[in-house]
């Protein structure tokens, strides 16, 4: 036994045990325990007092400590106290001379794992009774890491450590209570990253991640102390500088943020390059409140964006309100989905030799809950720009299957309809497989599915769309080349190309019969189609002399007002009635003003 600082140590065992004893306690009294803890395999050290008691704890691996307790607990707890912080993480075992139910509730109360009694334990007791206590206290220990982990995340974004949505509205409410008793100005800014998708397509998940932290931590170092930078999720971000003096001081900031986020991103060997579009709306002119400046500093980044990207801009309450109804617009298309506010309205396609409707373009409308029926040119061009596109079209597809099989049981002749393509949804890796579920939960005959591209937008990658709509075609799938004429394609790619339609562009179309160019370019279309076995559709026919020509050029088919407007379901059904039960000669149903 070694007696150094009144230490006693026992031989090298399994588990470390520090036997608290007490002054008052002769050692002589914990002869038979000791040897007991000896053979529970336990590395033991008896501590006199405190301080050598402290000095085990700080020198040695200790797992477990008993403490002999007398029959005042306060009095006990009291003694142990300035080693607290040194045994909260470690299982405590009081050592009591007899079982006393209220001594042992007391001690459970207060933190302890177990008891034992000094004069009735053996080696095998004790050795289960410091294994449990351990467990317990490991347990013990994951519940409270978990919890405070749980207490971290409330408030915290995970990936960057900065302040969640909940902690950046909490700080906000408090600077504005600050601003309103000083007279000082708060600036929010609004950050989205420009080209972040690209970074996360390009190189993984794991990279943009990487990628996001840096960014963070740019951002931090672009602001002083007392403002906040957090993250919202995606490649959005939000910064609150209180304490201002002049709106200018947040342009400055605004300023340095760009300049530093400019510099190049490494990531092992690799330069990323970011840069970000800044929305600064200004306590209390452009706002009272923490969601009204959020709103408005949301509103001025869009701005931002719309100027070109990498740029700031303050909130302007006159010229921004086209900007907010863009953002209304997004943040409702997001759900419009799920609200079932998409309808789909179908112009028919008139088949010139056989003098009857074959086919008709599905064409996607927004009934808006507050705009009403908002037009295509305003949300699908903001579609294409969040990506939000290729849900939209992928909704397109199953609806015009589901009712293209309503119209055949319903007794009609079989129609086809064709979905127009955007390039995003075309270059999506499981367009193929979204078609396909599409069929295959319908039920509805490939060949009664056309798809429509445009021109520009197949030679983005030949490659890619050779062996797409190969596998489409295959299907039994029909494929058009959507607004032919305006695009740049060659003849050679033409060739390659697995497709079955041309459709004239309505721009030439238009032109019929005044314009000589446009009369040669229509018959060019035609005699260049047929003679690559392709058949051809001219959009926008809206008067009888473009029939007539057309028909004199052996167009195939006819599409436009002349015919048809773009109908609801139930109307196109009530067409279609129509026209199987009226003579087979053309009826102009529609109007070019409507």
């Amino acid at each position: 036994m070694d007696s150094k600082q009144g230490i006693s140590t026992w031989q090298q065992k399994d588990f470390g045990v520090m036997l608290l004893k007490g002054n008052a306690v002769e050692d002589a009294d914990f002869d038979g325990f000791i040897g007991h803890l000896t053979g529970a395999d336990c590395r033991c050290y008896l501590a006199p007092n405190l301080s050598s008691a402290a000095h085990i704890l700080n020198e040695q691996s200790i797992d477990v400590v008993f403490i002999n307790v007398a029959d005042d607990v306060r009095e006990c707890l009291e003694v142990i106290m300035p080693l607290k912080t040194m045994v909260e993480k470690l299982p405590v075992i009081a050592i009591i001379e007899d079982h006393n139910d209220e001594l042992i509730q007391q001690l459970m109360d207060n933190g302890f794992q177990d008891f034992v009694l000094r004069n009735d334990v053996d080696a095998k007791l004790l050795q289960r009774t410091i294994r449990y206590s351990i467990e317990r206290q490991m347990m013990q220990l994951e519940l409270y890491q978990a919890r405070k982990l749980e207490n971290y995340l409330s408030y915290y974004d995970a990936l960057t450590g900065l302040p969640n949505r909940q902690l950046f509205y909490d700080r906000l409410n408090r600077a504005i209570i600050h601003a309103r008793r000083t007279g000082e100005m708060i600036a929010v800014m609004v950050l989205d990253l420009d080209g972040f998708k690209r970074i996360n397509d390009v190189n993984g998940h794991s990279i943009g991640d990487k990628v996001l932290r840096r960014v963070a931590e740019r951002l931090n170092d672009c602001v002083g102390e007392s403002d906040t930078v957090a993250r919202q999720g995606g490649d959005e971000f939000k910064i609150i500088v209180d304490k201002m003096l002049r709106a200018q001081d947040a342009g400055l900031i605004a300023k340095k943020i760009l300049q530093n986020l400019q510099l190049p991103i490494k990531i092992g060997q690799t330069e990323h390059f970011i840069t970000t579009s800044i929305g600064i709306s200004i306590y209390p002119p452009d706002g009272e409140e923490p969601e009204t400046l959020v709103k408005n500093a949301d509103i001025a980044m869009y701005r931002a964006k719309s100027a070109g990207k990498n740029n700031f801009q303050f909130f302007n309450r006159s010229t921004d309100a086209l900007t907010f109804e863009r953002l209304e617009l997004e943040n409702h298309l997001r759900s419009a989905i799920d609200n079932n506010e998409f309808r789909i309205y179908y112009q028919p396609v008139y088949d010139v030799a056989k003098q009857r409707i074959t086919a008709a373009e599905a064409l996607i409308r927004w009934e808006h809950p507050k705009y009403g029926l908002v037009s295509p040119t305003k949300f699908i061009p903001l579609a294409e720009e969040t990506g939000l596109i290729v849900d939209v079209g992928n909704w397109v597809i199953r609806q015009a299957c589901r009712q293209n099989v309503q119209l055949e049981k319903m007794g009609f002749d079989p129609l086809r309809i064709s979905v127009n393509l955007s390039y995003r949804q075309f270059y999506e890796k499981n367009l193929p497989n979204v078609i396909s579920d599409a069929l295959g939960q319908t039920g509805l005959k490939p060949e009664l599915l056309g798809l429509e591209i445009t021109e520009s937008n197949v030679m983005q990658d030949i490659d890619h769309t050779v062996e797409t709509l190969k596998t489409m075609q295959k299907w039994g799938i029909k494929i058009a080349i959507d607004d032919f004429g305006t695009g740049y394609s060659s003849l050679s790619y033409l060739k390659r190309l697995p497709i079955d339609t041309l459709k004239i562009d309505r721009a030439f179309v238009r032109g019929i019969p005044g314009d000589k160019d446009d009369m040669l370019i229509v018959g060019a279309t035609i005699g260049l189609a047929h003679n690559l076995n392709l058949g051809v559709i001219a959009e926008g026919v809206e008067t009888i002399e473009q029939l007539e020509i057309l028909t004199s050029m052996h167009c195939d088919q006819i599409q436009g007002y002349y015919f048809s407007k773009p109908l609801e379901f139930e109307r196109l059904c009530e067409l279609l009635q129509q026209h199987q039960t009226e003579s087979e000669q053309p009826v102009h149903h529609g109007n070019p003003s409507a």
